[in-house]
């Protein structure tokens, strides 16, 4: 019985030992997935936006609500006419 409770013991150890790990890899793999994420959008608009000028389109949805400059101009002039 004291074997058996040992082994219990050791096995419940290890479990933690692994479930500890297990967490803590996904919670630095999740905030390196948000940091990249954001490295990509940040490199998008300066190489992009700023130093070539292009705005690329985004999906419906994405939360792009607002129409671009170009657009807004476009409408407003045909509106004078």
């Amino acid at each position: 019985m004291e074997n058996l409770r040992k082994l219990y013991s050791e096995e419940a150890n290890y479990i933690r030992k692994w479930i500890l790990i297990v967490i803590l890899i996904g919670v630095v793999s999740g905030i390196g997935a948000i940091i990249f994420y954001d490295a990509i959008e940040l490199c998008n608009k300066i190489f992009l936006e700023y130093i070539a000028g292009y705005i690329a389109p985004t999906p419906a949805g994405e939360g792009n609500v607002m129409p671009s400059f170009y657009v807004v101009l476009f409408l407003f002039h045909w509106q004078q006419l």
